[in-house]
């Protein structure tokens, strides 16, 4: 119940100044990291203000892998368009009907809504020690991410 209270009170915050970019595909890293630590650092002093004792120290980093993008430890992982391999450039591609729309539904996802769900990943693990992997993980970090 009181996870609940927590996450509906989140919904009381906006994301800052970068989210009117950071729902797009960026053309440079230092703007995209930028944007992503302003993010994360709003995210970080919403969650501290609900919860002044919770041990919430996270950063942001570009690490492009084949997961794109993933919470490990204290970071949030996130990927950068040109470092994509091609095969999942090409996925993006054939799921939007094109190599124009591929790239806006990668940043669409990838630099706007999994940004927010990772650092729900980050505050269950702040909650719990741990997160829980499975279903239960994924549906708290998505609900985190949408009402925040």
């Amino acid at each position: 119940m009181k996870n609940c209270f927590l996450l509906t009170f989140l919904v009381c915050f906006q994301i800052g100044t970068a989210q009117e970019k950071w729902f797009t595909t960026y053309t440079d890293t230092i703007s995209l990291v930028n944007d992503a630590q302003l993010i994360t650092k709003s995210f970080s002093k919403n969650i501290i203000k609900i919860n002044k004792n919770i041990k919430y120290d996270i950063k942001t980093v570009l690490h492009t892998t084949p997961y794109l993008i993933y919470f490990y430890k204290d970071a949030a992982n996130i990927p950068f368009w040109d470092q994509v391999i091609p095969e999942q450039k090409q996925f993006f591609y054939e799921i939007a009907g094109s190599e124009e729309e591929g790239k806006k539904i990668f940043g669409l996802f990838f630099n706007g809504f999994y940004l927010p769900h990772e650092l729900g990943h980050a505050f269950e693990f702040a909650l719990k020690g741990e997160t829980a992997g499975s279903y239960q993980g994924e549906y708290f970090a998505n609900t985190v991410a949408i009402l925040w």
